[in-house]
């Protein structure tokens, strides 16, 4: 399950990211997979809610964006989504292409931080 180590890389690089100083709690994780990654959705997450137990990341959501196959057709001149992985082939003039553009993507795109009010820790009265 290779997610767990694509879980392990996405927190250490959160974490080399946030400042020491970074006192507030990362709410999101913003990923973006291309479907090639061959990424199981529901793998990831639950390897991500494992390795975030005791972090900075702790209690973080994990948000992904999926990013279809997309060619770039030299006779069409432009690029199109792919309906599915079994055939690289313009969808439109029935071309083949080995000039994959999107699709092989694995990016942590952002940390969504909830800033820590320090009057908001203090007892109310």
């Amino acid at each position: 399950m290779h997610e767990l180590s694509v879980a392990q890389r996405l927190l250490e690089i959160a974490c080399e990211h946030l400042a020491p100083e970074d006192s507030g709690r990362v709410e999101r994780v913003r990923v973006a997979i291309g479907t090639l990654t061959c990424i199981h959705e529901a793998s990831l997450r639950f390897a991500f809610e494992a390795v975030i137990v005791g972090t900075q990341l702790a209690g973080a959501q994990l948000e992904i964006r999926t990013i279809p196959v997309e060619i770039f057709c030299v006779p069409c001149n432009a690029c199109y989504p792919l309906p599915g992985i079994q055939s690289f082939r313009c969808p439109v003039c029935d071309a083949p292409s080995s000039d994959l553009r999107h699709g092989n993507e694995l990016d942590l795109e952002s940390l969504v931080l909830q800033p820590c009010n320090p009057e908001s820790s203090s007892p109310s009265r």
